[in-house]
């Protein structure tokens, strides 16, 4: 497992949507920090606050910046508005690289495809369309890298709905990963097929599904990084 050194900022960008967080990474771009790590299971760490050295939970998709770049990271943070930690001690955390210009282009891209579109990400392709299912709520079923059950939350897989969704979308080639839930029912808004590396997202209309294009961010980034060693 990656150790993380002392000194190490790490930042909860959890909060940004897709505008904000690709400012964000060509802020870091900018001043020159061409790449940080991005966890992909939970884990703890121990870190300084209010003059207290405490262990803290650290989340998936948690931005780990080492000590050579956490000066201008704590600057774009605060910018930002972001927490963020600085790691009191060594500690072990499994991570994975990310780019930050790259990483913003492929947000950049994805805004501009709100609509429909196909995005080259790695050795994925991800087609966007619309119209996607009216929903109220979104869960995750599955995962393509890295869990995303502390951006959406998972669901009871026993609700006779949520299994419904998740078998119809089993049918084809591709498995549910993220589900939209609606009264009386639930649909697949985002699949992946992992043999062919594609993933196809059901975009939803406007003021439907909170917090959709967040989410889809945060998976553009997982499969950028490419699958754990």
């Amino acid at each position: 497992m990656p150790k993380v050194l002392r000194n190490s900022i790490l930042v909860e960008a959890f909060s940004l949507d897709t505008e904000g967080f690709a400012s964000f990474l060509e802020e870091l771009a900018g001043k020159g920090v061409g790449e940080f790590f991005a966890t992909r299971r939970p884990g703890y760490t121990h870190v300084v606050i209010d003059g207290e050295v405490v262990q803290i939970a650290v989340a998936p998709f948690t931005l780990v910046f080492p000590p050579e770049t956490s000066d201008r990271a704590r600057e774009a943070a605060e910018k930002h508005g972001l927490q963020y930690y600085v790691n009191h001690k060594d500690s072990w955390l499994e991570y994975a690289p990310v780019n930050a210009s790259s990483l913003a282009s492929i947000l950049r891209s994805l805004l501009s495809i709100r609509d429909h579109g196909v995005l080259k990400i790695s050795d994925w392709h991800v087609t966007v369309s619309r119209p996607g299912p009216a929903c109220e709520k979104l869960v995750a079923v599955n995962q393509v890298y890295t869990s995303l059950g502390g951006l959406v939350g998972h669901h009871d897989f026993s609700d006779p709905v949520v299994k419904e969704a998740v078998e119809a979308g089993r049918m084809g080639r591709c498995t549910p990963v993220i589900i939209a839930l609606r009264p009386g029912g639930a649909e697949p808004v985002v699949q992946a097929c992992f043999e062919e590396r594609e993933m196809v997202v059901k975009a939803p209309g406007p003021g439907e599904c909170p917090g959709f294009w967040r989410i889809i961010h945060w998976l553009l980034m997982d499969v950028s990084t490419g699958p754990p060693d």
